[in-house]
């Protein structure tokens, strides 16, 4: 299989297609949720330096959303705090502040 580049057209589109192969193997979705970055956080604020924004380190937002949401998919695939799991399927994009958050 050739790689595809990210957001591009065919690699959307093959994603679509596996998200729709889910939904007529396993139901339509019973849980939708947002999970966003905050970067009021804790963990983001102790980071910075005298005089700098969250938007000046991207790389400290990206390290500490990402550690957040591992804890949030664990939360649901393996601890169940909705219910059993059967499929999990997300995705993850940028606002137009430049936070990410999941789907």
């Amino acid at each position: 299989m050739h790689a595809l580049h990210e957001a591009s057209p065919r690699y959307m589109a093959e994603n679509f297609a596996d998200f729709m192969a889910v939904v007529r193997d396993c139901r339509k979705p019973a849980l939708f949720g947002t999970f966003t970055c905050n970067p009021q956080w804790k963990e983001i604020q102790d980071a910075l330096l005298p005089h700098q924004t969250p938007n000046d380190r991207p790389d400290l937002i990206t390290r500490v959303f990402n550690m957040k949401l591992k804890m949030l998919i664990k939360m649901i695939k393996k601890d169940n705090v909705f219910g059993y799991c059967l499929e999990f399927v997300m995705t993850i994009d940028f606002q137009k502040r430049g936070f990410p958050h999941a789907h």
